[in-house]
């Protein structure tokens, strides 16, 4: 697929179609990061290649060959502006409007972009968020909740254990009554939104007073056409059309809205916001922007502007200070909720960033990644890396930001999903090898069967030498996996691991034939296992010499 698209892998694949990928372009060199599925979707209509391709665009766009010399300490500043480290040029002599490459200093995808197309790296675009993340083990129960159709819950058809287990935001069907006219239906609680027979009858309604204007004109309405402003004869123009046409009101705003339009768009408006500027005046400290704006409004340099007046889509200039470094600026609420949605122009932190919603698990953040815990989204993507954490105890994992807020811990000083032979085992390794580690997720290039696999337990070599692989395989459990079990260890045979496996009786052989592999009989708790970790190390030490 990559010859066909006339690029060629510089980086091993990352294993999955949706990961960005390094390559390089077999016509012009150029080095740039593309997705495997964007290479399939462009391959038969377009170059993959951007800088072939808007190197062609460029030059259809004139009659002869470009004339005019691209300022290149003109494409450096815009690069820097829009979040990227400018590369260089893709072409020589690059002329006004040819690709150079850049790369985004926050996620480090390389591309190849002109300085029109340069409108900044998609891992900084982001919509707004309205709610924050849901915290782990925080889910609410629809029993629990003030939702406005608890009264609506059909106790006949619905189970008592549905009544104490569904969840507020649940997406299973559950039965409804409405109070009103006794109508049934069934839907999700997170997709509840009034009763569906008593909306098809208000509809009908709404089309029924619709019908009775069907063959009258502006004009024949007098409570409409009294303020007609528009140039054109209101005899002429239905009463239920959608168009819109000039219009007065009693207060004197002209407005261009739609005849049946019953009030005026600006008295509405200016209605709204006399009813949001009381509620700010008798609520000063409920803000209707973003929390976290809301702690950025700078509390000295506004003057007399109501922070729980200002819209989150606002449009009015204000200033913000950032809370972490002191920083101090000027922009709009609703610039700020929108594209890169900065917390910070020069720390370049994000809002709802993994470090705001969850300091906890921010804390563990490793700093040898490439951003910091600001940086992050608790449920985005961090392209080209999978973030390391390092627990209280020092313990080093990779792990995905998605996996850690739903509730996943440092694999080490968890004990779910561990037997007690398998910790009794660990304890006994860990008082003679100086590096033991008990769930260890271990990614290679050179595995076959699985991208990753998480053995038992790992005995790292400080002699460089082959590190050792534990595995307890109990009867119960690895009854049936005996073809699962052999795959996993040949991966990690390939991958340079000594692997010993405890093979609970009464569970058969695996088919694995390795001087590096060794296979010892268990029976549980019963066992001497001061013995078998003797065997085992002395099994590793033959394995080193």
């Amino acid at each position: 697929m990559l010859n066909r698209a006339g690029l060629k892998a510089v980086d091993d694949f990352p294993g999955k179609a949706t990961a960005y990928w390094l390559t390089e372009c077999l016509v012009c060199g150029t080095v740039a990061h593309y997705r495997l599925d964007y290479i399939i979707e462009k391959v038969d209509s377009e170059k993959p290649c951007r800088a072939c391709f808007w190197w062609q665009w460029n030059r259809s766009l004139y009659s002869g060959p470009p004339t005019v010399v691209e300022d290149i300490s003109m494409v450096r500043l815009a690069a820097r502006e829009r979040g990227y480290e400018y590369l260089g040029p893709c072409f020589s002599p690059s002329m006004q409007g040819d690709p150079h490459r850049v790369q985004c200093r926050t996620c480090g995808k390389i591309e190849a972009r002109s300085v029109g197309n340069m409108g900044g790296c998609s891992c900084r675009k982001s919509r707004a968020r309205r709610t924050p993340p849901r915290k782990p083990g925080t889910s609410k129960l629809f029993k629990d909740s003030s939702s406005e159709y608890l009264s609506w819950w059909d106790h006949d058809l619905n189970s008592e254990q549905d009544w104490l287990t569904t969840q507020e935001k649940a997406t299973r069907k559950i039965h409804w009554r409405c109070p009103e006219f006794g109508h049934q239906f069934v839907k999700s609680p997170a997709s509840m939104w009034r009763c569906p027979e008593c909306l098809k009858r208000r509809m009908s309604e709404i089309h029924s007073e619709r019908r009775q204007y069907d063959d009258l004109s502006v004009a024949d309405v007098p409570e409409v056409v009294v303020y007609w402003a528009d140039e054109r004869d209101p005899a002429t123009i239905p009463i239920n059309t959608f168009d819109q046409f000039m219009f007065t009101c009693e207060a004197g705003h002209m407005v261009r809205r739609r005849p049946m339009l019953k009030k005026c768009p600006v008295c509405r408006g200016q209605e709204t916001k006399r009813a949001l500027f009381a509620e700010a005046i008798a609520n000063p400290e409920e803000p209707r922007m973003s929390a976290e704006l809301a702690e950025q409004f700078h509390p000295n340099r506004n003057g007399k502007i109501l922070m729980a007046a200002l819209s989150p889509d606002s449009g009015r200039m204000v200033w913000w200070r950032d809370p972490n470094c002191g920083f101090e600026w000027q922009d709009t609420p609703g610039a700020r909720d929108k594209r890169e949605r900065l917390r910070c122009p020069r720390c370049e932190s994000i809002l709802d960033s993994l470090a705001y919603h969850y300091p906890d698990i921010a804390d563990e953040w490793s700093p040898s990644n490439p951003q910091t815990a600001w940086q992050v989204r608790p449920t985005g993507q961090t392209r080209g890396y999978t973030p390391e954490w390092v627990c209280k105890s020092g313990h080093r994992w990779q792990a995905t930001t998605a996996s850690r807020t739903n509730g996943s811990l440092c694999p080490e000083c968890s004990v779910a999903g561990k037997s007690k032979i398998e910790l009794a085992y660990l304890e006994a390794l860990s008082a003679i090898f100086p590096s033991v580690h008990s769930g260890l997720l271990i990614r290679s290039q050179k595995f076959t069967h699985a991208r990753a696999w998480r053995p038992d337990i790992v005995i790292e070599a400080d002699d460089g030498s082959r590190s050792v692989v534990v595995e307890y395989d109990g009867s119960y459990w690895h009854a049936e996996k005996s073809e699962t079990d052999t795959k996993k260890s040949l991966d990690l045979i390939a991958a340079d691991y000594n692997v010993v496996r405890l093979r609970e009786h009464p569970l058969g052989s695996l088919p694995v034939s390795s001087d590096h592999y060794l296979e010892l009989v268990a029976y549980g708790l019963t066992d001497d296992i001061s013995r078998i970790v003797a065997t085992i190390e002395d099994w590793m030490g033959k394995r080193q010499k």
